[in-house]
């Protein structure tokens, strides 16, 4: 049975899922799966430029998402490619335990859609349901996104130990 007391969830931008899975453990004492690292990447020709586009977390999302469609205004549609990735790292008495990794891969729309969800969302088109995530229900996006994906891997994991 899961408890929400057993673990504990945190988010960090760039972190390494396994030393924070094993400081929240240590902190805690509890089995923790707790990094959620999701990068936005565009197919980027300048090899002097991070293929990651970084979220500017003294901004809001409407401001974030301007940027990124200025700074892909002379990137081609088949260039946008993206992908956001999740992490999920279980960890117990300051050991890791297990990871376990979801992918989401798509496209940087040219203006956004949708009025769900939350960051990139708007933009970030899922070519296998021909929507964005903002498009969708908090319950569908589960089903495809990036978070439900790895935390469907954590669950299958948990279930069988």
């Amino acid at each position: 049975v899961l408890s929400c007391s057993s673990f504990f969830f945190c988010s960090s931008r760039r972190a390494i899922g396994s030393s924070a899975a094993a400081a929240v453990a240590a902190a805690t004492a509890h089995p923790n799966p707790p990094s959620d690292d999701n990068d936005n990447e565009h197919g980027n020709e300048r090899p002097d430029e991070p293929d990651a586009i970084e979220r500017n977390s003294d901004s809001n999302d409407e401001a974030n998402n301007g940027r990124v469609l200025r700074e892909l205004a002379n990137v081609t549609a088949e260039k946008r490619t993206a992908r956001f990735v999740c992490v999920l790292a279980v960890a117990r008495d300051g050991q890791t335990i297990h990871t376990f990794r979801g992918t989401a891969e798509g496209l940087i729309l040219d203006a956004p859609r949708g009025n769900n969800g939350f960051g990139y969302d708007p933009l970030f088109y899922f070519r296998q349901i021909g929507k964005t995530f903002a498009e969708l229900s908090t319950v569908k996006k589960a089903h495809y996104s990036h978070r439900g994906a790895a935390f469907r891997a954590f669950l299958s994991w948990y279930c069988e130990t």
